[in-house]
């Protein structure tokens, strides 16, 4: 059905169905590493529209202890001080209307994700899934330095970060594989290093950060100031 629609709306499909050296169409079926690339987009959605829910709630109650225990998971055992702080915090009222932007964002950011097999399916609209999706590994850069680098969040939010880049890493090798020998339609040189560039960077961010904090090497410590760190896990500050 998806094809008939595309047939209709694109006319000049038809000429863009032919294959490249190893066989490999834009309306072929989807490859092994594809599965995996819609596999990841669909959990790394669910997971973020989940984190909507759980966030907006306690958010629009105004209450900071429930919503920053929901999302820095890691904080009891990683910053033992910071629960009691934050209740002892007396929120003024509309206080946490920020936190409710924020987790109204985590619900369409997760959506673009799901909206990706959507895309897929399609033997035109194939070629511009990354670009779509483009947004959500951009998000998790800014996860990434936000609470992955000071270890706020547990394994299941720091998975994220590798499971996003395989997936757009494996959309983008698909692209290119159904794309790159079809005139005007074949990705160009800026558009192979967000396909490929950006996810190898943040995977490879993420991998070295987690093993420098494992080794007790605070390798990103431009990214969080040393004296909030060593107030919230309970260290005296060294001079």
């Amino acid at each position: 059905a998806a094809g008939r629609v595309d047939s209709i709306l694109f006319p000049a499909l038809s000429l863009l169905m032919v294959c490249d050296g190893d066989g490999l169409c834009p309306d072929s079926g989807w490859q092994w590493y594809e599965w995996i690339g819609i596999v990841c987009m669909v959990e790394w959605g669910l997971v973020h529209v989940l984190a909507m829910f759980l966030l907006v709630v306690p958010s629009f109650a105004n209450d900071i202890p429930t919503t920053f225990s929901r999302l820095y998971d890691a904080m009891p055992t990683k910053y033992p001080l910071l629960p009691a702080m934050f209740e002892a915090v007396k929120a003024p009222p509309m206080m946490m209307r920020v936190m409710i932007q924020h987790s109204l964002n985590l619900g369409w950011i997760g959506s673009i994700a799901l909206l990706v097999p959507v895309l897929m399916a399609s033997p035109f609209w194939h070629r511009f899934t990354f670009m779509f999706a483009l947004p959500t590994i951009l998000a998790d850069v800014c996860y990434w330095v936000s609470l992955d680098v000071p270890e706020l969040v547990g394994p299941a939010g720091q998975a994220q970060t590798y499971i996003v880049s395989i997936g757009m890493f494996t959309i983008g090798y698909g692209i290119m594989e159904r794309w790159e020998d079809i005139p005007d339609f074949a990705p160009e040189a800026f558009e192979r290093y967000l396909m490929f560039g950006l996810p190898c960077l943040l995977f490879g961010l993420g991998v070295v950060q987690k093993v420098a904090w494992l080794c007790g090497v605070d390798a990103f410590f431009l990214l969080v100031p040393r004296g909030q760190a060593n107030a919230a896990a309970g260290k005296a500050e060294l001079h």
